[in-house]
């Protein structure tokens, strides 16, 4: 399945234009694009979160681990009414594809149970860079 990604790009402070993800949920959603209370505030805090640093030293060195922590955000920020985890798997994706890493075609087949496991808290952040690394198309 090939996502149509548009010109979806980071912001100053987000690792994702905040209005393109709310597209991204508006398309892919039945009841998409509407917000929950407080949503919006949670989406910024979620894609700002893979921008993370210390004294100049960053939390998430790579293009992969911000996509872990970034669908970790998305998915478990719940702004949105519908979608969630859709979305920061989506966000997921893009992020990954802007940064030239696709993942091979029978990802999609297992994304729905590794959310999951993500959003739980079943896979814990190393490990969620270990699927999506274990995953990228050579």
């Amino acid at each position: 399945m090939v996502w149509d990604i548009g010109a979806i790009g980071p912001s100053l402070n987000f690792c994702l234009d905040i209005e393109s993800v709310i597209e991204i949920n508006y398309r892919y959603t039945d009841n998409g694009g509407v917000f929950l209370k407080d949503g919006r505030a949670s989406l910024e805090a979620a894609l700002a979160r893979p921008l993370a640093s210390f004294d100049g030293i960053e939390f998430y060195p790579s293009p992969i681990e911000k996509a872990a922590v970034l669908l970790h955000g998305v998915a478990n920020s719940h702004a949105f009414r519908d979608g969630n985890k859709r979305t920061g798997w989506l966000c997921c994706v893009t992020y990954l594809a802007q940064h030239s890493l696709f993942l091979i075609e029978s990802a999609d087949n297992y994304a729905d149970d590794f959310v999951v496991d993500v959003v739980v808290g079943k896979i814990r952040h190393e490990e969620a860079v270990d699927w999506l690394l274990f995953r990228i198309d050579d």
